[in-house]
């Protein structure tokens, strides 16, 4: 097996085993951020062998198990090859858009130089911002291919929240593109490695664009449908 195969296959693994181990315990973070902002406790009830209850550190943990014992249901007169597919179009690109994201710098392994990148593309932007727009199709496939009004209706209201939050989420990025003058991640990281106010290393477009910072952290919530951006669900 040649290298370049080795280094694309560990690449991937990387990647899906980064979302996989990284996603439950973000959830922890926003459930007991959130709990933080209510004046409650949130998840203070499962440790890992007795270490870390009071902050919930086993819930990722037991959250992981319950999923995995959940019944799959699919709707009775749904058109299961479309449902199914509906579910792949969604998880899917939230997986590939990861592959234009830099890591860190470039490694030397056996002589290889590696980089710590999926894949270096000029366009890296474009990429995560097409792949992105992909989940829009898969909620309303999947609200058509049930079978059912009323979840054809909520593949509708999510999907209109989507689109409507990906033109404020373009427009953060924008003021990123323009200011760093490249489409290409590794260009736009290397760009926040200058000088600000004379202090190296600190050109940062989080001091540079607050404003925009500030736009696309919400379009992000709302993309992901996360607290208070979760009307689609009505959780609560």
């Amino acid at each position: 097996m040649s290298f370049q195969l080795l280094e694309i296959l560990a690449k991937v693994a990387f990647l899906v085993g980064m979302v996989l181990a990284v996603v439950p315990f973000l959830t922890l973070a926003e459930r007991k951020g959130c709990a933080w902002l209510q004046d409650r406790m949130g998840p203070s009830r499962v440790g890992i062998l007795g270490f870390g209850r009071r902050f919930g550190l086993g819930q990722p943990l037991a959250d992981g198990i319950k999923l995995i014992f959940k019944e799959d249901l699919v709707p009775a007169g749904a058109d299961v090859p479309l449902f199914t597919f509906a579910l792949i179009l969604v998880l899917l690109p939230a997986v590939a858009t990861l592959l234009v994201v830099p890591f860190g710098c470039d490694i030397d392994v056996w002589g290889h130089r590696v980089q710590l990148q999926g894949a270096d593309l000029n366009i890296g932007i474009l990429w995560f911002l097409a792949l992105g727009a992909f989940s829009v199709y898969g909620l309303a496939l999947g609200g058509w291919a049930s079978n059912n009004k009323y979840s054809l209706m909520g593949g509708i209201r999510s999907t209109a929240q989507l689109i409507s939050y990906e033109i404020a989420l373009g427009l953060g990025i924008v003021g990123v593109a323009l200011t760093c003058g490249s489409l290409n991640p590794r260009d736009i990281v290397a760009a926040q490695g200058a000088p600000l106010f004379g202090v190296p290393g600190l050109h940062w477009n989080l001091f540079t664009q607050p404003v925009g910072f500030l736009v696309f952290l919400v379009a992000c919530f709302a993309e992901n449908n996360r607290l208070p951006f979760d009307l689609p669900e009505a959780e609560p």
